[in-house]
C-alpha cells in the first residue's frame, strides 16, 4: 500500500508540472503585445468624439478614481517598493501583534501541577513580528514567504515558503500551481485571532505539498470572465489571481469597475452557472501532537493537532482532492461551496503518540484502560465540506456609502478526521457584519467595525473512551464573540471572548479566556 501510494503520488507531482506551464499560457504574452498595438492603432484612428462625449468619459474616470481612493485600504499586498530588473518587482509585508490575554484561574489539583493555568493574571505579550516577502518574476510567477520572529520564546519560524505559477490561458480558465510549504488548501479565512476547534485540529499548521488548482468560469458569468480577462491583460504587471490563497474572498476578483454587461438574473444559470474549482494535492502530510485551544499554556487545553514535520519522513503521500463552486446571486448575495477528501498514512511518531501517555491511560499490568490504547492500524483520511455566503452591503443599504468588503459574512465548516482506530468529528458556524462609517476621528481613525459571532464543536471517539487525565479525548464545545475595530487601514483592534465546554469524563474545568489583540499590519 505504502508503495502504491509513493508511486501515485510521484507520478501525479510529474503529471501536475508538466501541465501546470502550458505553452498557451506563455504565448498569450506575445498575443497580448500584439493585440495591445494593435489597439493602439485602432485608438488613433477612432474619433474622438464631441466634448460632450469626452467630459462623460472624465467624469467616469474622475468616479473610478474616487472608488480606488476609498477602497485603497482593502488591499491585499502592499504596492511593489523596489523594481527589478526584467519588469520584477520585491514587495515587503507584514505585522506586528501584541496580545493581552486574561484567562481563568483554574487547575484540576487532582491530576498534578502540569494541569493548573501557567499565566493565572490577565498580562500582556509581544506575540511576534510577521515578514512576507512577494517577489513577483513576471505575471505568472512569484515567490512568497512567511517569516515570524517570535520574543516570547526566542524563535524565529519560517511559517510559509512557496513558488507559485498563475496562468490565465482562455477567459473563463485560470490555472494556480505551487510548490513549497503552505497550508491545507481547505483553511478558510477566519479573521480571528483564535482559531475553531476544527481549525486548531486539521489545518492551522503547514505542510510541504504540490498543489494545483484550476478554475473554470466565473462567478459573476461569461461576460464578467471577459471583463476580468481584459482587466488583467491592461493591468500586466499585476499577477493574474487577486489573492493570497486558494479559498479566496468573494471580492478577490471584484470586477466592479469594468463594464461586464447587462446582469441576466439572479437565478439564471444558462447565462451564470458560476465558477468550477478543482484542487489536487500531493504532500507529505502531517504527524499528530497536542496543541492548545487557548493561549494560557494550561495543559487541559490540549487537544490531538495535525502538527507540521518538517524534518523525519518526508515522503510525499497525502493526497488530497477538492471539488468547490461559487456563484453570485446578485442582489441575493454570494455563495461558495467546497467538498474535500485527503487520504494519508499515520507515521511511526503519530502511533508512538497514540499509544504514549498523552493519549493511552494504563493500568499496573500496561494495559490500556482509557483513551487510545494499542492499536496499530496506520490508515489516515480527511474529509468535509465549506460553505461561504457574502451579502455586500451595499445590496441592503443602497443609499449610504459603503465600502467592498463591508457587509455580512457566514462561514460554515464540518470535517471529520479518521487516525487508525481513533475518529475526530466536528464543525462550526460563524456570522460576522462590517460597518464602515467613514473616519470619525481628525478624518483618519475609526473606520468600520465588524460584530462576529462563532460556535464550534469538536468530537472525539477512541476505543477505551476518555479520562479526566487525557484531554485529547474530551469532546468540546466553544462559544467566540468578539469584534475587529478598524483603527486605521495599518491598525486594528479585536476582541474575542470564548467560553469553552468540555466533556471530560469526570472533572470539571473553567477555561474562558478574554483575548484582545492590537495588529499593525505592514502591508
Amino acid at each position: 500500500m505504502k508503495n502504491t501510494i509513493r508511486v501515485a503520488s510521484w507520478i501525479l507531482v510529474a503529471t501536475c508540472t508538466l501541465l501546470a506551464f502550458p505553452p498557451t499560457s506563455f504565448a498569450q504574452g506575445d498575443d497580448g503585445d500584439k493585440s495591445a498595438k494593435s489597439d493602439k492603432k485602432d485608438k488613433k484612428k477612432k474619433d474622438p468624439g464631441t466634448l460632450e462625449d469626452r467630459v462623460k468619459e472624465l467624469e467616469g474616470d474622475v468616479k473610478d478614481l474616487r472608488k480606488k481612493l476609498n477602497e485603497s485600504d482593502d488591499g491585499i499586498f502592499a504596492d511593489g517598493i523596489l523594481t527589478l530588473g526584467g519588469g520584477a518587482t520585491l514587495q515587503f509585508g507584514g505585522k506586528l501583534e501584541l496580545l493581552l490575554i486574561d484567562p481563568d484561574e483554574d487547575s484540576m489539583p487532582s491530576l498534578g501541577p502540569t494541569f493548573a493555568t501557567e499565566e493565572p493574571d490577565a498580562h500582556l505579550i509581544l506575540q511576534r513580528l510577521r515578514l512576507a516577502p512577494v517577489a513577483r518574476l513576471n505575471r505568472h510567477i512569484s515567490l512568497r514567504g512567511q517569516l515570524d520572529f517570535r520574543p516570547t520564546d526566542g524563535d524565529t519560524v519560517l511559517k510559509e515558503a512557496i513558488a507559485r505559477h498563475d496562468s490565465q490561458p482562455l477567459d473563463w480558465l485560470k490555472s494556480r500551481f505551487q510548490i513549497g510549504l503552505d497550508d491545507r488548501f481547505i483553511r478558510p479565512a477566519r479573521r480571528t485571532k483564535g482559531y475553531p476547534l476544527i481549525g486548531n485540529a486539521f489545518w492551522r499548521d503547514e505542510s510541504m505539498a504540490v498543489t494545483w488548482a484550476l478554475s473554470f468560469g466565473h462567478r459573476k458569468g461569461m461576460a464578467a470572465a471577459r471583463a476580468a480577462a481584459e482587466k488583467g491583460r491592461q493591468n500586466r504587471t499585476r499577477s493574474s489571481a487577486g489573492t493570497d490563497s486558494f479559498n479566496e474572498d468573494f471580492d478577490g476578483d471584484d470586477v466592479s469597475s469594468v463594464n461586464s454587461g447587462a446582469p441576466s438574473g439572479p437565478f439564471d444559470f444558462l447565462d451564470n452557472w458560476g465558477q468550477i474549482q478543482v484542487v489536487l494535492s500531493v504532500g507529505q502530510g502531517y504527524e499528530l501532537g497536542s496543541n492548545e485551544v487557548n493561549f494560557d499554556g494550561a495543559r487541559f487545553n490540549d487537544i490531538v493537532q495535525d502538527d507540521r514535520e518538517l524534518e523525519n519522513d518526508l515522503a510525499l503521500r497525502e493526497i488530497g482532492v477538492g471539488l468547490g463552486w461559487r456563484r453570485s446571486f446578485e442582489q441575493y448575495g454570494d455563495l461558495g461551496l467546497l467538498a474535500f477528501f485527503f487520504d494519508d498514512e499515520l507515521r511511526a511518531n503519530s502511533i508512538s503518540f497514540l499509544q504514549g501517555t498523552d493519549m493511552t491511560l494504563r493500568n499496573g499490568a500496561n494495559q490500556p484502560i482509557a483513551g487510545y490504547g494499542d492499536s496499530g492500524d496506520d490508515g489516515s483520511q480527511r474529509h468535509g465540506i465549506t460553505v461561504e455566503y457574502f451579502l455586500p452591503a451595499s445590496t441592503i443599504f443602497e443609499n449610504l456609502d459603503t465600502r467592498k468588503r463591508d457587509g455580512l459574512r457566514i462561514l460554515f465548516q464540518w470535517i471529520r478526521g479518521e487516525d487508525g482506530a481513533m475518529t475526530r468529528e466536528g464543525c462550526f458556524l460563524q456570522g460576522s457584519y462590517r460597518f464602515s462609517f467613514g473616519k470619525l476621528v481628525a478624518k483618519r481613525y475609526f473606520r468600520s467595525f465588524e460584530p462576529i459571532l462563532r460556535i464550534g464543536t469538536l468530537e472525539v471517539d477512541t476505543p477505551f473512551g476518555r479520562d479526566p487525565s487525557l484531554p485529547g479525548t474530551w469532546d468540546r464545545e466553544q462559544i467566540m464573540f468578539g469584534g475587529i475595530l478598524e483603527v486605521t487601514s495599518e491598525i486594528f483592534v479585536k476582541v474575542e471572548y470564548v467560553i469553552n465546554d468540555e466533556t471530560t469524563g469526570g472533572a470539571s474545568v473553567a477555561n474562558n479566556e478574554l483575548l484582545v489583540q492590537m495588529l499593525i499590519s505592514l502591508d
